[in-house]
């Protein structure tokens, strides 16, 4: 391996673990997800990826938005006595969960064709970091939509590498739960606009959730499963030369 694209690897294990940390509280974690964007679209550049393009349109997008919401908090925020009501942050939140969107699409994009350009033992050695990558991100979606869509995303993108035959179930996974996340969050955000902030008397807003988080946890669920079907597979692959060993010896 080169020392350029030793150089990438680690900008882009550095940046993606920033996008995932700062995906646990994307507003109080924006800091962290506009600097694994700076990471990975350095890491794009230098490897001379096609994503490079995406990289830099994600983080001009993300870098403006995150910085208008400095600049409202700066003036005083929303809400409150402030006299501005919350729609105001919808023209800043908006472009910065599309600019984090595009930032994950990129990334996962930039793994793929790293991957893809390295030789077959290359790219295997992809698929086993995704997978137990992507099931720590699943065991903690159980906890709700914030680290379960990485979580789906990372086994499916080692399934599509390994050209497994879970890999649909996965890619349904990865639809299910990202739909699921959005929906939480649209329905999490009429609330607020309407007073109802988090905290006591809040019961209501969560039973009105509850049902949009269906799409979200049937996704998890399948990708558990397809995590699983991976698992054995690979297992499987492995054990399946070791005794044809033993029946030649």
């Amino acid at each position: 391996m080169t020392a350029r694209m030793i150089w990438v690897n680690v900008l882009l294990a550095v940046g993606t673990l920033g996008l995932v940390i700062g995906t646990i509280d994307p507003l109080e974690g924006s800091v962290l997800i506009v600097a694994g964007l700076i990471l990975n679209t350095l890491a794009a550049w230098i490897a001379s990826s096609r994503q490079r393009g995406l990289f830099t349109w994600a983080l001009g997008v993300a870098v403006l938005s995150v910085g208008a919401l400095f600049g409202v908090s700066f003036l005083g925020g929303v809400g409150g006595d402030t006299g501005r009501s919350l729609w105001w942050l919808l023209p800043i939140v908006v472009p910065y969960v599309l600019g984090w969107g595009l930032g994950v699409i990129a990334t996962v994009r930039l793994y793929r064709e790293l991957a893809e350009g390295a030789r077959p033992s290359g790219r295997s050695r992809w698929v086993w970091p995704l997978l137990v990558l992507g099931t720590a991100g699943l065991v903690l979606g159980v906890l709700g939509p914030r680290l379960g869509p990485w979580g789906v995303a990372l086994a499916a993108l080692a399934a599509f590498l390994y050209r497994s035959r879970h890999r649909r179930v996965l890619a349904w996974a990865l639809g299910l739960s990202v739909v699921g996340t959005l929906l939480v969050l649209i329905i999490f955000w009429w609330a607020v606009s309407q007073g109802r902030a988090p905290g006591p008397g809040m019961e209501p807003v969560f039973w009105r959730i509850a049902p949009a988080a269906i799409p979200y946890y049937l996704g998890w669920v399948l990708g558990i499963i397809g995590a699983v079907g991976l698992y054995r597979e690979l297992l499987g692959a492995r054990r399946a030369p070791s005794e044809q060993a033993g029946q030649t010896v």
